[in-house]
C-alpha cells in the first residue's frame, strides 16, 4: 500500500497515520469535541427523560388524590339523602 493523502492532506499508510504534529493534534481536538457532544446529548436525553416520569409520577398523584376526595365526598353525604327524606316524612 502506498502513501495516500485524504482531504485534510494526511497520509494513511501501512504501518498508520503519518501526518504532522499539528495535523495529527486537530484530529484529537476534533475527536475530543465530537466525543464532548455526545455525552451532553446523553445527558440531555436522559434529563429529558427523568423529567417526563416526574410529571407522569405528578399526574398520577393528582388523579389518585381526586378519587380519594371524590370517594371521601360520597362516604360523607351518603346517609344525607335518607335523613333528608325521613324529615320530609315527618314533617308532612
Amino acid at each position: 500500500m502506498e502513501n495516500k493523502r485524504n482531504k485534510k492532506g494526511i497520509r494513511r499508510t501501512e504501518n498508520g497515520i503519518k501526518g504532522s504534529k499539528k495535523e495529527l493534534r486537530g484530529m484529537k481536538k476534533n475527536e475530543e469535541e465530537s466525543r464532548r457532544r455526545k455525552r451532553t446529548e446523553e445527558e440531555i436525553k436522559k434529563t429529558e427523560r427523568e423529567i417526563k416520569r416526574i410529571e407522569e409520577v405528578i399526574k398520577r398523584n393528582e388523579k389518585n388524590r381526586e378519587i380519594k376526595r371524590v370517594k371521601k365526598r360520597r362516604e360523607r353525604n351518603e346517609g344525607k339523602g335518607e335523613q333528608k327524606n325521613k324529615l320530609n316524612k315527618l314533617v308532612k
